[in-house]
């Protein structure tokens, strides 16, 4: 969504921060499975979606087992039939052609060992013009779970740079 703002209404996004992201779900791997995703929201719930991927969402080794307990009962207070909704909307979204027109100076941020982006949306992300590529090595798809002092670190930086 923010990407899409950043295209739509370039006057409304001074700077514009992508963690974990590509320009669209086309750009997921098959083994984020995104068809099963809503199905499953709607069954059991968002953190029910994430307690069965969990380990390709944050390195289980590197977080405190108390953090996964809290994300999962955090995403359960999640609204299901909403979360599914946007979600079914968002699967059709396919940004890659159009992010070339972000003005907005960007960060992007991605985790090396990420299970859920393919390599060529991240390629695609690279196409915006005024942006800073960061890539945390060894971590997988939520680094801001996995890393978030690093995240937060390297967002206050862009934030407060010129």
């Amino acid at each position: 969504m923010a990407q899409w703002l950043a295209i739509t209404r370039p006057e409304r996004v001074a700077k514009l921060a992508l963690f974990s992201t590509t320009p669209g779900f086309s750009y997921h791997t098959p083994e984020a499975r995104v068809e099963t995703w809503i199905p499953m929201i709607r069954a059991r719930g968002v953190d029910g979606l994430l307690g069965e991927t969990v380990a390709a969402r944050v390195d289980p080794n590197r977080v405190d087992r108390g953090f996964i307990r809290w994300m999962l009962a955090e995403a359960g207070r999640m609204d299901r039939e909403f979360t599914a909704r946007f979600l079914d909307a968002m699967v059709t979204l396919d940004l890659g052609d159009r992010v070339h027109g972000i003005k907005a100076p960007t960060l992007i941020v991605v985790g090396g060992a990420d299970t859920v982006n393919r390599r060529d949306g991240w390629a695609a992300l690279r196409r915006i013009p005024n942006h800073r590529w960061i890539e945390y090595e060894g971590l997988p798809h939520n680094i801001t779970n996995g890393a978030p002092e690093r995240c937060a670190t390297d967002l206050r930086s862009f934030l407060l740079e010129g």
